[in-house]
């Protein structure tokens, strides 16, 4: 997988401990826990953008396609603010000759929605608003899934039948 991914996936990990710690701590203001998962809900949405970014771009201007093909992919088809799993899923199945059996190997639906709770809280904190009901439990289970999702993108993107088509 690449490097950057790993690392950000990493430091997110890193971060997701510390906040775990954070919230067990009495002598901690409630609110200042409250922000750092915000925070950590914010990081985690640019997570899943920019890793699903640079792994589709490594794919598509890797040669597997013409390149004026890849590169108005990567930098026109998976802008990170139009990201959604069924529009990913799309994108890599209309570059191979079968569709993935995706449901087979993943729970796309949870996988769906927590990216969709992660989006939609992240936005709902970047314009102002209040995420009380966000939780670390509840965030730590979309960091998994999100995990999850960018190894799925990873795998398709690497997988052999594509490998294949150079």
């Amino acid at each position: 997988m690449h490097r950057d991914v790993l690392d950000s996936e990493e430091m997110l990990a890193h971060l997701f401990a510390e906040a775990k710690a954070l919230q067990n701590l009495t002598n901690v203001d409630e609110e200042l826990k409250a922000q750092f998962v915000w925070y950590l809900c914010v990081r985690t949405a640019g997570f899943i953008e920019n890793s699903i970014q640079t792994m589709l771009s490594d794919f598509f201007e890797s040669g597997s396609v013409h390149p004026a093909l890849g590169y108005f992919v990567s930098n026109k088809l998976i802008a990170p603010n139009q990201f959604t799993l069924r529009r990913v899923r799309e994108l890599i199945d209309s570059f191979k000759e079968r569709e993935s059996d995706l449901e087979g190997a993943y729970d796309l639906t949870k996988l769906e929605s927590s990216v969709g709770s992660i989006q939609s809280n992240r936005n709902h904190i970047a314009h102002g608003g209040d995420a009380k009901q966000l939780t670390i439990l509840a965030l730590d289970n979309y960091f998994e899934d999100a995990r999850k999702l960018v190894r799925m993108v990873y795998e398709e993107c690497n997988s052999q039948e594509l490998e294949t088509r150079n």
